[in-house]
């Protein structure tokens, strides 16, 4: 397959988390696969071809849905945190200032798009 093809299936996947998430579900590797009719192993080695990783692509989700949320919503850090399957607040303020090097508090206190 073409790299255009390897992109939109990794939209799928994109796709397929946000829709999860938005319920509240956390999905595994195993269960996306499923949900696209895919083995795991295909979809690793489809997302590998285009540089990406499940694991990648779910913390992009994330960050998206974060900011999202911090900017637009009136739900609590540790709301956000749940919503997104994190067992803690702390684990979720940990993985936000990985992705965009602040916390989520100062994310929402300056309004960062």
């Amino acid at each position: 397959m073409d790299s255009e093809a390897d992109q939109a299936f990794a939209e799928s996947v994109r796709e397929s988390l946000r829709t999860a998430f938005a319920e509240h579900r956390c999905l595994t590797v195993q269960q996306c696969a499923a949900a696209l009719a895919i083995s795991v192993r295909s979809m690793q080695r489809r997302l590998q071809r285009i540089d990406l990783t499940f694991s990648a692509i779910a913390d992009e989700v994330r960050l998206e849905l974060a900011s999202q949320q911090l900017l637009y919503s009136s739900d609590t850090i540790e709301e956000i945190a749940r919503a997104l399957g994190f067992s803690t607040q702390e684990s979720f303020i940990k993985a936000f200032c990985r992705w965009s090097d602040m916390s989520p508090g100062e994310f929402r206190r300056r309004g960062n798009p």
